[in-house]
């Protein structure tokens, strides 16, 4: 049996104890095995965990999706030691939006010298943490109608470049009837990831749940997203989050069995 409960999102919690903040969190747990799917942008994450009587203490893993804030600088405040940490190739690079005639800075707030001594690990393609439980990178850009905002941008050694997540990784537990999927923010195009994960692990992804990033989507991409998952009609299962947008959670689930999952919210399969 597996339980994925979410320990950070943006959406107020049905339980009033816990908190809501921009970011995304989630903790996977399985008999003799856990980890942390991304760390929200603060401890607040953490104090949620510890509401929920989760134990920390003895994680197998924590994954980071791609290096923003909201999803990886709750790490800096991980109230424990450190497990091994898996990121995507090029986490590191500072990341920005562009704002105006500036930019935002969205990278994690990590003080320097924080990674010395951190058993950190880089998934290149795909990384085996159980048998069952991988986690895959390196999505090819299947559908063009799922380009990369221009908005984003990193800071290279020749000043900034367009961000194309090369570092964004995902979750595939894979069991017999299909595989559940768990994503971040989604910047590659979910369609891609899905696409590529069925490729990779030669099952379908029967249940997919985190942010799509289609929060500021023109409908035409919107429905472009909605007719490709049409075709992949085994997945029935849509826990949406963070940066999805309620125009594409609503799209998305017409003929699924899907919802918005908030902080303290939990889902059990086997």
């Amino acid at each position: 049996m597996f339980c994925l409960t979410v320990l950070m999102d943006g959406l107020s919690p049905r339980r009033h104890d816990l908190a809501a903040q921009h970011g995304l969190s989630f903790l996977l747990e399985t008999a003799g095995f856990s980890l942390i799917f991304d760390c929200g942008a603060g401890e607040s994450t953490w104090s949620n965990a510890l509401g929920l009587g989760r134990d920390l203490t003895r994680l197998d893993a924590i994954v980071l999706s791609h290096g923003h804030y909201d999803h990886a600088g709750g790490l800096a405040s991980f109230p424990q030691r450190l497990p091994p940490v898996y990121t995507g190739p090029g986490f590191l690079c500072p990341k920005y939006a562009r704002c105006g005639p500036g930019y935002t800075c969205l990278s994690p707030g990590f003080s320097t010298g924080f990674w010395a001594g951190v058993d950190h690990r880089t998934v290149d393609g795909q990384t085996p943490l159980r048998p069952d439980i991988l986690l895959i990178g390196g999505f090819p850009r299947y559908y063009p109608f799922e380009a990369v905002s221009g908005r984003y941008l990193r800071r290279g050694t020749e000043g900034m470049e367009p961000d194309e997540f090369t570092d964004e990784i995902c979750l595939a537990v894979v069991t017999e009837r299909g595989v559940t999927m768990v994503v971040g923010c989604a910047h590659p195009g979910i369609c891609n990831m899905v696409r590529h994960v069925q490729t990779v692990t030669g099952r379908p992804v029967i249940r997919l749940v985190g942010g799509l990033h289609l929060n500021k989507a023109e409908p035409a991409r919107l429905e472009a997203t909605a007719q490709v998952m049409a075709g992949w009609p085994q997945l029935t299962c849509l826990g949406l989050n963070h940066c999805t947008g309620q125009a594409a959670e609503t799209r998305l689930a017409q003929g699924r069995q899907a919802g918005h999952l908030a902080p303290g919210d939990c889902l059990f399969w086997s």
